[in-house]
């Protein structure tokens, strides 16, 4: 009898100590989750490009990290322990002790169910408007990083709109990084009353036949991506084609007309045309 008081009572303990580490642990699993869709996920959408030493920081995290994960860690020296070495007395400090993680926190069940509750909604309010910023897919689409020198400008030159809605421009990737090509996922083409006359969407761009496009260089050249519009390196240089992509429209004046380029960052190039001459 008494040992299966023991042994429930042993149970009882056991669950409840489970149930605080789960708790515990809400805010944790929470960011490794994010990570693992956000970043994981990606990686295999993306193909094997991000693990190639030779061109990509993401392979330098799994080198990083490699030793580690086949080594093991255990030639490693805790902070804490070092601290001990340095000052033994501090094994007494229940301070220490605490931030070590030896003594419990001083909470009660209540207070730290509370405690863990509010760590995760901060957790999670900051990861996803953090993530929203900079890379959109939570309500709005996916977008590159809207800061820095990462974010690629696209200058056109040289525009011609025929009377049937095709448009030959000349574009030039004159800013950005040079890590990973520039994106251009739409063109528009706006009357001067605003209204779009044509467009292009990422889908028809990924369709542009080749022969459409004529690069200025070997190196580094616009060409259609599978998924996203137009791709193009840092420096490339192209005159583009652009067939009519609906019914076409009859044009009612001479212009001006706009041609605006979207890219992957969320940012618009413009440049104004004309008819061109029959």
């Amino acid at each position: 009898m008494a040992t299966t008081m023991k042994s429930a009572a042993s149970d009882l303990a056991n669950q409840h100590s489970w149930r605080i580490l789960a708790i515990g642990m809400l805010a944790v699993r929470f960011v490794q989750g994010w990570i693992y869709w956000g970043g994981g996920s990606r990686r295999f959408i993306y193909g094997t490009q991000k693990i190639n030493p030779a061109d990509h920081w993401m392979a330098y995290k799994f080198q990083t990290a490699m030793p580690g994960a086949i080594l093991g860690l255990n030639h490693l020296v805790a902070f804490d322990n070092w601290m001990m070495k340095r000052n033994p007395a501090l094994e007494q400090k229940g301070w220490f002790r605490w931030l070590g993680g030896s003594l419990p926190l001083p909470l009660s069940d209540g207070a730290f169910k509370k405690l863990a509750l509010t760590l995760f909604w901060i957790a999670v309010i900051f990861i996803v408007a953090t993530y929203s910023y900079y890379r959109g897919s939570v309500i709005t689409p996916f977008h590159g990083d809207p800061t820095g020198v990462k974010a690629h400008h696209v200058k056109m030159t040289d525009v011609k709109v025929l009377p049937d809605g095709r448009v030959d421009v000349h574009m030039y990737i004159d800013a950005g990084t040079g890590s990973v090509p520039a994106h251009i996922i739409a063109i528009r083409l706006l009357n001067y009353n605003g209204k779009v006359v044509e467009s292009w969407d990422g889908k028809q761009l990924s369709r542009l036949n080749p022969k459409d496009i004529h690069n200025d260089f070997a190196y580094q050249q616009f060409s259609p991506d599978k998924i996203l519009g137009l791709k193009a390196g840092l420096g490339a240089e192209a005159m583009l084609h652009l067939p009519v992509s609906s019914s076409g429209f009859i044009n009612t004046s001479s212009g001006p007309y706009q041609l605006q380029v979207l890219n992957i960052n969320g940012q618009k190039a413009e440049v104004t045309a004309q008819i061109a001459a029959h």
